[in-house]
């Protein structure tokens, strides 16, 4: 049930109901309370209502509750209260009942106010997540299901929605030759910092037995945690299974990319400038979503093979119908569990 309850989202087709929704979550009401026991609940709650309290504070800005996970809000709730990541990490886990034996680790260790940004192979600079994978458009909640919603400013003339869905976006103006961390107040090269892995990863990445690499966006999800000094170090350096698995379908970030350009932009994130280790010691094999659209034997296997990295098909779902392919879940984790086992 507490489950049920972090993994909802709101109203996606309306604000106003999504909003109303979230004011029954807040104060109690809504059904998704009836199964979960009173402490549980309180717990809950007093997060909820503080990240409902940090809301409120932003006299000039109104907030879009559209699509929106109570379980990120929680989270951020949390975050807010203790500031501090690890432990709003900590809290997540064990309501949620992250099994004891899993490590959910930040992969840096700050509190400061980080920008991420993004320098185009053209040389131009772009600061900000959503400015580089989904920057706002201007629509009706109903016209993108959906979608995510963040604050807006008065006078603002619809919601303004996050969809990374590349039909509903202008591609870059040219691809995104790497990503860095930036001070808040800059977006020059001048204003790039550069920031220690977590000494906890470290230790965890020295000693594992297979290192997987998530799908998601590539560039503002995945890369962001690989170019942190010591990364690229720590995964080169063990002699496991390295698994890359690949979207299924293009989104702003790739445009236009082949598996083998995946492959390359993960490599230059772990070798940052100063290392020079070839693609194979980081990646291993590739495991790509059946029917997916972003690796073609065609394009994809000699390049790949003269790498010397393994390409495994697994088998996918298209829930939407819409040429989306996602991994089958049982057929992924099968075949990581037989790429896991120690060497």
């Amino acid at each position: 049930a507490v489950n049920a309850l972090l993994g909802h989202r709101l109203c996606s087709r309306d604000s106003d109901e999504a909003k109303a929704e979230w004011y029954r979550v807040v104060e109690g009401d809504h059904e998704l309370w009836e199964e979960i026991s009173e402490p549980y609940k309180n717990t809950i709650r007093a997060f909820l209502v503080h990240f409902q309290q940090n809301i409120l504070r932003q006299s000039s800005m109104r907030f879009d509750f559209a699509n929106g996970s109570i379980g990120n809000y929680f989270f951020a709730g949390a975050r807010i209260f203790f500031r501090s990541l690890e432990a709003a990490i900590f809290l997540y886990s064990r309501v949620s009942g992250i099994p004891e034996g899993a490590l959910v680790l930040p992969a840096v260790c700050t509190e400061d106010r980080l920008t991420l940004g993004a320098e185009l192979q053209d040389g131009t600079m772009i600061r900000g997540q959503n400015e580089i994978s989904h920057p706002a458009v201007t629509q009706s909640p109903a016209s993108l299901p959906n979608s995510s919603r963040t604050l807006q400013g008065p006078g603002s003339e619809g919601a303004q929605l996050v969809n990374k869905n590349a039909d509903l976006q202008a591609p870059l103006e040219s691809p995104i030759s790497r990503v860095m961390y930036l001070s808040y107040e800059g977006m020059t090269h001048e204003h790039e910092i550069h920031l220690e892995v977590n000494p906890r990863v470290a230790q965890q990445l020295g000693k594992s037995t297979c290192v997987v690499y998530g799908m998601g966006s590539l560039y503002t999800s995945l890369c962001p945690s690989l170019i942190l000094n010591g990364v690229g170090e720590c995964i080169a350096s063990r002699n496991v299974n390295k698994i890359l698995l690949l979207n299924g379908w293009h989104d702003r970030e790739i445009h236009g990319y082949t598996a083998v350009d995946c492959v390359h932009a993960v490599s230059s994130a772990l070798n940052r400038k100063h290392l020079q280790h070839a693609p194979s010691q980081y990646i291993t094999h590739l495991l790509v979503p059946k029917d997916g659209a972003v690796y073609s034997p065609a394009d994809d296997d000699a390049a790949l093979a003269e790498m010397n990295i393994q390409v495994i098909e697994v088998a996918s779902l298209d829930p939407e119908g819409d040429g989306q392919c996602r991994f089958d879940a049982e057929a992924l984790t099968q075949v990581i569990s037989e790429l896991s086992q120690p060497q």
